[in-house]
């Protein structure tokens, strides 16, 4: 029998013993109360119908029985329950501490493949996410790819690249601010969905297949359980960062792949809402296609902007159960 399994076996003994005891004392306490209930004076009885005299006479017949063992039975059902209960305990004891120090090491073991970013990387990382939302070259649509002549023809249905424009470092300070405020009122988002039951960690890198990876989240059941790395995209609405989602799913999948303990990966893709229906539908498509490409346990959210922003706690914490 695997350890996990004698831990099992002594938990059930364990509850059964003191199941039993309380099984007894409540039988006990209920054969009291019919007891008194049927001590009835010479006088009612003699009043009584014949049916209903014999009745209560049959009744008190089995009461004066079961009185005679009534300690017996008190003695023989508390007896076997606390047997049980100690059998079970003295070996649950050595077994979950054997669980205890097991979790201890896993626990270790999954915090040594974090490490919290610091500000200044944090700051780095924004900013190039920034830099690459706002200098990457913009998407078009499949028909105006035509017109523009910039289509490959036949009967490609993906968006295809403009020429790409330069911005100014304006540009990506706004989009650094926008970011941070998506980051921000995620966090805040996620603490109200999990609760106090789940830790939370903002900025951190992890151990993937690859080296270290930056993820924007990782969640972290406080009672064991798997846990989840989270990314949150933002999609602008000429789709410019769109090319980045299939590096960051497949960054997410290797994530999930090195863990010592089971992790879950999943992206969160908010788009602009100015964006256009058919690049909601591509990202969409891509995300769905990449995920389940990439990791089997993979989830994924994508939202407008504005559904993200009214998006309720409950119906966040559906992708955490």
């Amino acid at each position: 029998m695997l350890p996990t399994e004698a831990g099992h076996l002594s938990k059930y003994l364990t509850t059964l013993g003191v199941a039993i005891v309380a099984a007894t004392i409540s039988l006990a306490g209920l054969f009291l109360r019919i007891k008194t209930e049927l001590l009835i004076p010479l006088e009612e009885l003699d009043r009584l119908t014949p049916e209903a005299r014999q009745t209560v006479l049959q009744r008190q017949e089995y009461v004066a029985f079961a009185t005679d063992h009534y300690w017996t039975f008190v003695c023989v059902g508390v007896g076997v329950g606390v047997m049980l209960f100690v059998v079970g305990l003295y070996r649950w004891i050595p077994k979950q501490a054997e669980l205890d120090k097991y979790d201890q090491v896993l626990m270790r073991k999954v915090e040594s493949e974090v490490r919290p970013l610091t500000e200044p990387e944090q700051e780095n990382r924004r900013r190039a996410e920034a830099v690459e939302i706002v200098k990457s070259a913009p998407l078009i649509e499949p028909a105006d790819a035509e017109k523009t002549g910039q289509g490959g023809g036949g009967e490609n249905n993906d968006l295809h690249l403009q020429t790409s424009d330069h911005r100014g470092g304006g540009e990506v300070a706004e989009q650094m601010r926008q970011l941070t405020g998506l980051e921000t009122y995620f966090a805040g988002l996620l603490a109200r969905a999990l609760g106090g039951a789940w830790r939370i960690d903002v900025g951190v890198a992890v151990r993937s297949m690859g080296g270290d990876a930056e993820v924007d989240y990782l969640i972290t059941p406080r009672r064991g359980g798997p846990s989840f790395a989270v990314e949150l995209k933002f999609i602008g609405r000429t789709g410019s960062s769109i090319s980045t989602l299939r590096r960051t799913i497949r960054k997410l999948g290797s994530i999930a792949d090195a863990s010592a303990s089971q992790r879950i990966p999943i992206i969160v893709v908010v788009i602009d809402d100015s964006a256009s229906t058919y690049l909601v539908r591509h990202v969409e498509d891509l995300v769905r296609k990449e995920a389940l490409e990439s990791h089997p346990a993979f989830r994924w959210i994508v939202e407008s902007e504005s559904e993200f922003e009214e998006m309720a706690p409950g119906r966040l914490r559906q992708f955490f159960d």
